[in-house]
This record gives C-alpha cells, sequence and structure tokens, in this order.
C-alpha cells in the first residue's frame, strides 16, 4: 500500500517510478541512473535507484564496483559531482583509503555579496578552528544533537561580534556568528583544499572525459 511504501502518490501503470525534478524544470514520474566509469571512460558499474537525489548513492556505486574487481588499491582516485556530496558517505570512503574528489556546497567561495557565507571561512584543523573573511576567530564552543537530521553537530562561535562593523551582514541580526559543522567538516575542509589546488583541479576536470562523455553519450 502507499502508506507502507511512505508515498502520497505514485504511477498505476509504473508503481516502481517516482516524482523527481528533471532537467526541464518539470516534475515527473523518473528513475535515477547511476554509472561508474574507470579512468577511460569504460562503464564498470551502473544501477538504476528511485531516490530523486544522488547523496546516497557513491558509497553503493562504489561497493559494486569492489563486488566486481575486487578490494581497490588505496589510494584509489574516487571524482564525482557536488550531488553526491555526503559527510557519512565520504567518510565511509575514506576510511577504505579512498582519495576523494567530489566538491561540496562550501567548496567554491562565494561572491562579493555573500562575502560571510560559510565557504569563505577556512578551517585550521590543528587548532579546531574557523577564520572568518575579516580574521575573527570562530572557537569550537560544543556540540548539540540535530533532531531533523539525527546526527551530532559541531558549534564554532565568535566572539568578537558586537564590535565587528560587519555584524549586520555577517551576524544577520544575532549578537554572534555562528557555524555548525558535521562531524565530517574535517574531511569536507581536506577535500575543498585538495580541489583548490592544481593536481585537484586537473583530477576533477578528467570527470568531462570519462563519466559525462558516456553521460553525453547515452543521451
Amino acid at each position: 500500500t502507499m502508506e507502507k511504501r511512505g508515498l502520497k502518490k505514485y504511477s498505476l501503470t509504473d508503481p516502481d517510478s517516482r516524482f523527481m525534478l528533471n532537467k526541464k524544470g518539470k516534475i515527473e514520474l523518473s528513475y535515477n541512473a547511476q554509472i561508474i566509469t574507470d579512468k577511460n571512460g569504460l562503464i564498470i558499474a551502473d544501477d538504476v535507484v528511485q531516490q530523486a537525489d544522488d547523496t546516497h548513492q557513491l558509497v553503493p556505486g562504489i561497493e559494486q564496483v569492489e563486488q566486481k574487481f575486487g578490494k581497490l588499491p588505496e589510494g584509489t582516485k574516487v571524482s564525482a559531482d557536488a550531488g553526491y556530496a555526503n559527510g557519512e558517505q565520504m567518510e565511509i570512503l575514506d576510511k577504505k583509503g579512498y582519495d576523494l574528489y567530489v566538491p561540496g556546497k562550501n567548496s567554491k567561495p562565494e561572491t562579493r555579496d555573500k562575502k560571510f557565507a560559510k565557504a569563505n571561512f577556512t578551517y585550521d584543523e590543528q587548532k579546531d578552528i574557523y577564520t572568518c573573511p575579516e580574521n575573527k576567530i570562530l572557537k569550537n564552543v560544543g556540540k548539540y544533537f540535530h533532531k531533523q537530521q539525527q546526527r551530532q553537530m559541531i558549534i564554532y562561535q565568535c566572539q568578537d561580534c558586537p564590535t565587528c562593523t560587519h555584524n549586520d551582514t555577517c551576524c544577520k541580526n544575532k549578537k554572534y556568528r555562528v557555524i555548525h559543522a558535521i562531524p565530517q567538516d574535517k574531511l569536507l575542509n581536506k577535500i575543498k583544499e585538495k580541489l583548490q589546488t592544481i593536481d585537484g583541479k586537473e583530477t576533477y576536470k578528467l570527470r568531462k572525459q570519462t563519466v559525462e562523455r558516456s553521460f553525453a553519450d547515452i543521451k
């Protein structure tokens, strides 16, 4: 039944399909196709899933490759677009020894009108602090459990905000600027820094001639 499936709507002619936002900007009954290619663009794994987004598909895709070819060498490079960015999934692959090139939501610096977006705050893992664009320090002040996301969050807070001339822009009507970070933010920040290097950019650029080329061929 629809209640057991947790659905409000479903197709009578294709009950396994799900409503998804497509490239045309329309919500239609669809499937989400997944492929993984090797460095030469040869498709080595594929799947079709009911989830509308890709955030939980990275680990299943790599596991499918491992089932077919065995455990991959430590340091094997894994590249995917920002749609696959998921802290938990990326942590699993990092612990397996994979070299990840997956940009997150905060990978690219924001434009001037968003100067104080989280993407423009730099993280120092040794000191466990964030630094804002005005060189003010945000310290780790504790943790809390996010009920909606069902995970622990780490709070970083700046104490210099009341005297900062950018308080209104940065704090948005709050006394202090706070950053809520997931436990995997340290890993995501490492990947972010790696993607900004020459080698990181070149590695990520290879997707155009591998997986993206295969999708273009399919289309």
